[in-house]
């Protein structure tokens, strides 16, 4: 009877410990869900409030302004997707002669570049009107590749969604699993404690 107390005590505090362990990682794992679940909200936000300004941005343009967004627009998603490919093959990379591969920090900084430049020479060429229509065209194709640096946040917005929609269930089917072990475990304290309060008794 005593030997079997002690067994029931050493078992009882192996079990304390597995439970303290996988609660532990538990509580990591949560905590690094949390954590990208936020970080996924953020982006997913400011996507979101970029698109619909790029909307209405595209929405206000003339429609030859459009057209010439959409002729961007589609050389730059063919060169990405070249890209892509020749890179799986192993191949040299297409050209990217006719392609804006500035970011949108460089796009906006030259934008205000040339507003403050245009400034200047608003008080001091008096050929500013040529200057000012060459400087507005800048400034048109500068803000349609901003637009297109914002059409492609909503696509990263979607891969991380897909990102999230494939580690997001198993997750949660760990999470399952590990509050069905420790039901087990404690079903199992308390089964041995009657057992033995049966015995003793």
């Amino acid at each position: 009877m005593g030997l079997e107390f002690l067994q029931v005590g050493a078992n009882h505090a192996t079990l304390r410990e597995l439970c303290n362990r996988k609660d532990e990682r538990y509580n990591i794992a949560l905590a690094e869900f949390n954590k990208a679940d936020e970080a996924f909200k953020e982006i997913k936000a400011e996507s979101k409030q970029l698109l619909l300004e790029s909307r209405a941005a595209i929405d206000s343009c003339e429609p030859h302004i459009n057209k010439l967004y959409e002729d961007i627009q589609n050389a730059r998603f063919q060169y990405e997707k070249d890209l892509k490919d020749t890179e799986e093959a192993g191949k040299t990379p297409p050209l990217d002669e006719n392609i804006d591969l500035r970011s949108t920090e460089e796009l906006e900084a030259e934008f205000d570049a040339q507003k403050a430049q245009l400034g200047i020479m608003l008080n001091t060429n008096p050929g500013v009107i040529e200057e000012y229509e060459k400087r507005k065209r800048d400034i048109e194709a500068l803000e349609r590749t901003v637009q297109q640096k914002q059409s492609n946040a909503q696509r990263v917005e979607q891969k991380i969604k897909k990102a999230r929609d494939h580690w997001e269930p198993a997750l949660e089917e760990l999470v399952g699993k590990i509050g069905e072990k420790f039901s087990a475990a404690f079903d199992r304290m308390y089964w041995l404690r009657r057992r033995n309060t049966c015995r003793s008794a």
